[in-house]
């Protein structure tokens, strides 16, 4: 599939009710403690889906969230500002080889203070209707670290969890 077969079907699974953005509630108190230890107040979710899991986290959390998600018409606008803190959960393994180098830099070009990746280095159990995994970037962390140290070209600070 191509890039832009991939965002399409993105985008339909999203209308039919997928990636709520609920994963990151499993890591909502790492994320907590890097907001306390950073002092940060607006933190951007890169690649949040429907970003349910903030309506009630981010009060509780006292950060104000922008999320971004290019499969979500309401989110589909990258803002073009900086955060204190960017976080993008289980979403790079989605993002086609040849377009992790830009996510990436999009996201460190947006941190003030700290990035939070978690990345899933195995394939998905679920696949598009045509057989592709919905994993398209399976790679070992180690060349995730790679990637990631290329894009952080001001040495910001980032907390890397595989998702197992």
């Amino acid at each position: 599939m191509t890039p832009e077969e991939i965002l399409a079907e993105y985008r339909r699974q999203h209308e039919a009710g997928q990636f709520r953005g609920l994963t990151m509630l499993e890591f909502d108190r790492s994320i907590g403690k890097l907001i306390g230890r950073f002092g940060a107040k607006t933190l951007l979710d890169y690649g949040s889906g429907k970003g349910e899991a903030w309506q009630t986290l981010a009060p509780k959390m006292g950060i104000h969230v922008t999320c971004y998600d290019p499969g979500v018409p309401r989110f589909a606008v990258l803002p073009e500002r900086m955060f204190h803190g960017v976080i993008c959960c289980d979403v790079l393994e989605h993002i086609p080889m040849e377009n992790v180098a830009q996510a990436l830099t999009e996201i460190f070009e947006r941190a003030e203070r700290f990035v939070w990746l978690s990345v899933c280095c195995r394939p998905a159990k679920k696949h598009f209707p045509d057989g592709t995994n919905m994993h398209v970037t399976v790679q070992p962390l180690d060349w995730w670290r790679a990637r990631i140290a290329e894009a952080n070209r001001l040495d910001i600070p980032v907390l890397l969890r595989e998702n197992p």
